[in-house]
């Protein structure tokens, strides 16, 4: 599952928590967001414990077309 990126920032901005933020609280690598970035494959997982943390569907984080 690819996400997008730029929907995390957004969700993080609208809780006012920075990427760092978002990356710590899900005990997640940094490296992991990196891959996010550059539209590279993630777990289910890992895109459940960011929609967790962000409060939000994990659906509003898929990058679209997919």
């Amino acid at each position: 599952m690819v996400l997008n990126y730029t929907k995390i920032e957004t969700a993080g901005a609208n809780k006012q928590m920075s990427m760092k933020d978002i990356y710590q609280k899900a005990h997640m690598a940094r490296a992991t967001l990196e891959r996010i970035r550059k539209g590279n494959e993630v777990t289910i997982r890992t895109a459940g414990k960011l929609a967790a943390i962000l409060e939000i569907d994990v659906r509003e984080l898929i990058q679209d077309g997919q």
